[in-house]
This record gives structure tokens, C-alpha cells and sequence, in this order.
């Protein structure tokens, strides 16, 4: 099970989300009553929402963190399978700086395997594409709330 900090820094993410897609319908899951460990990929990391053009994946990033996009390599390779059913875009919310990041699933692959390094995480060793902040595909846009 993800940290405390990443599941409330998403959560944090998917409120601001709907800020600004309020009408966009929930799709992948939100924390449920049962253990995910030996789901499929495809359905463990469904994404977030949908919008009727495209779904999109919520994360979170910490510019007074580290201000590093931590993408796991099985969701980024979950998120591929989902673009066979419709356009796939990653929404990426800075909470302390009130701002987010919009672009294509492609796009955000394309950056990490030009600018991030390959980590694990401490708790379970999953491989995670560790994408600076500085070299994320697109300008920020400024968040209102």
C-alpha cells in the first residue's frame, strides 16, 4: 500500500482536478475494500478519471519536495494499455505552488525516458521513472483554487 504522503498528495491532486473538471466521471479505482496486490495491471491502474475526450491519470509532486514525478513503470505500462480504448492524458498537481501540468501520456513518456532516472521505492522495490520537475513535457498552468 502507497505512504500516507503519496496517497494524501493524491488525493489533494484529484480535488484540484475537479476544480477544473468538474463534470469528469471517476473510472480507475479510489482506494476499495480489497486487497489490489494481485490485480492486473490494466485494472489496478485504470485511470482516474474520464472527460469526453480523452481519460486521464491524477498525480501528485512536491516542488517543496523533492520535485520529482515519481511514475511507477507497471501504471506507465498499465496507461499504454489504456490508450487502445482512447486518448490517455496524465494531470500533474503542485500543491504548494497551486499548479498543474496537462499533457499527453506520450508525452510525459517521452520525458522520462529522456530526463529521468530509474528508482525504487524503499517499502517494496517497485521501479518508478523519477521525472524532474524541470523536464516535465509542458508549461505549468496556474491553478485558481
Amino acid at each position: 500500500f502507497p505512504s500516507h504522503d503519496m496517497r494524501s498528495m493524491g488525493d489533494t491532486a484529484e480535488t484540484a482536478f475537479l476544480v477544473v473538471h468538474p463534470y469528469a466521471h471517476r473510472v480507475g479505482l479510489n482506494r476499495p475494500n480489497f486487497d489490489v496486490r494481485g490485480m492486473a495491471d490494466a485494472m489496478r491502474y485504470a485511470p482516474d478519471f474520464m472527460v469526453p475526450d480523452c481519460l486521464y491519470e491524477v498525480m501528485g509532486v512536491a516542488s517543496r519536495g523533492d520535485g520529482t514525478l515519481k511514475l511507477k513503470l507497471n501504471k506507465a505500462s498499465a496507461l499504454q494499455t489504456w490508450q487502445c480504448i482512447g486518448p490517455i492524458r496524465m494531470w500533474i498537481y503542485d500543491s504548494s505552488r497551486k499548479r498543474y501540468w496537462d499533457a499527453g501520456l506520450l508525452d510525459w513518456l517521452k520525458a522520462c525516458h529522456k530526463h529521468a532516472t530509474v528508482e525504487r521505492f524503499h517499502d517494496n522495490q517497485q521501479p518508478y521513472f523519477a521525472l524532474p520537475i524541470e523536464n516535465f513535457p509542458t508549461e505549468p498552468i496556474r491553478h485558481a483554487s
